[in-house]
């Protein structure tokens, strides 16, 4: 590998850990409310099931039936739902003095959305 070549992956690879970084950094003075983390959640497993749809699917469905690829990701979808329903009881609840006032506020327009439906 030449120095020019080992240069472009140095820069390219340090995006992420400046970026990881500077995020780390700015949780640690200002933790971000219940809202802020949900949306976080959910911006990865999108990004997860993009990659999935992307990069992983046209590989699998060559090498397999395209039958045979739909069942086993709906019985993978079935054991993460069940690993979810059988942990659920483990699950720790934040004490209401634990929450933000963001956090609160949050909470409560979740219970006054739920009550409206």
């Amino acid at each position: 590998m030449s120095t020019a070549q080992l240069g472009a992956v140095t820069v390219a690879a340090s995006f992420p850990v400046v970026t990881t970084a500077v995020g780390a950094g700015f949780t640690a003075i200002r933790p971000p409310s219940l809202a802020v983390r949900s949306a976080i959640q959910h911006f990865a497993a999108g990004v997860v099931f993009s990659v999935v749809a992307v990069e992983l699917l046209p590989d699998i469905t060559r090498i397999h039936s395209i039958p045979e690829v739909v069942v086993d990701f709906a019985l993978g979808i079935v054991l993460m739902l069940t690993v979810r329903k059988l942990t659920a009881s483990g699950e720790k609840t934040v004490p209401e003095e634990a929450l933000s006032e963001d956090d609160k506020q949050s909470a409560g327009e979740g219970e006054s959305n739920a009550a409206s439906t």
